[in-house]
């Protein structure tokens, strides 16, 4: 089973015409500020040089999907330059093919951005999937928001949308997905909207630190 699965998982990685796929859109792949939260928002200070940020997967409760082997994604609003950002996945992948997980800055063009990664056994329920690492001497300032996009270029060119394989071997179907976001640095509060993305995974914020934030960025 863990070959077959292995066989798999190299195949979703190399280039093919594969059917057409199904969709969730209840099933969502975000970026959160903690392994163990479904937080979107978080700080980066000015003089700090790294922030870490999560890739993680939720499935539709009443929906019959609950796993994946296999994920084609970029993120957007991730620093530039040659060493903006690093990522890494668990458990280690079986094969990934990209060498940036960061959306092209052009995405009408044929500029390329993003991975597909491949796991060799059957990742089931809501999970962290990855760990994307920021590094930066200017940190971006107040409500800056990233995005989880689909791949530039899609795998299958009939099917541009953000991914995941579900583990029903031997067809590991692909199914598209919705996009979570996050932001860095908001200057509204949890449950408040920037630029589109509503602030959740509200916790114990003291009114007077969103003050405090809002002072730092007018």
């Amino acid at each position: 089973m863990r070959r077959t699965l292995l066989t798999a998982a190299l195949l979703l990685v190399l280039p093919a015409v594969v059917s057409a796929g199904v969709s969730c859109p209840k099933c969502t792949i975000g970026v959160y500020d903690s392994v163990n939260t479904r937080q979107n928002f978080g700080y980066w200070a000015a003089g700090e040089f790294f922030k870490d940020i999560w890739v993680s997967v939720d499935y539709d409760p009443a929906g019959s999907i609950s796993g994946l082997v296999g994920v084609e994604l970029s993120i957007s609003g991730l620093p530039t330059g040659p060493a903006g950002a690093s990522d890494q996945w668990f458990p280690e992948p079986a094969a990934t093919i990209g060498s940036d997980i960061r959306t092209p800055p052009d995405t009408t063009g044929t500029a390329e951005g993003g991975k597909n990664i491949a796991w060799d056994t059957c990742l089931a329920d809501a999970r962290n999937l990855g760990q994307i690492t920021m590094i930066s001497v200017s940190p971006p300032g107040a409500d800056h928001v990233i995005r989880v996009l689909h791949r530039f270029p899609p795998q299958n060119p009939t099917f541009p949308f953000l991914l995941f394989n579900q583990c029903d071997a031997p067809l590991y179907t692909q199914t598209s997905v919705t996009g979570g976001c996050y932001v860095l640095n908001p200057t509204v509060p949890c449950g408040g909207t920037v630029d589109g993305c509503k602030l959740i995974g509200c916790g114990a914020v003291e009114s007077k630190t969103w003050s405090r934030i809002k002072s730092l960025y007018r």
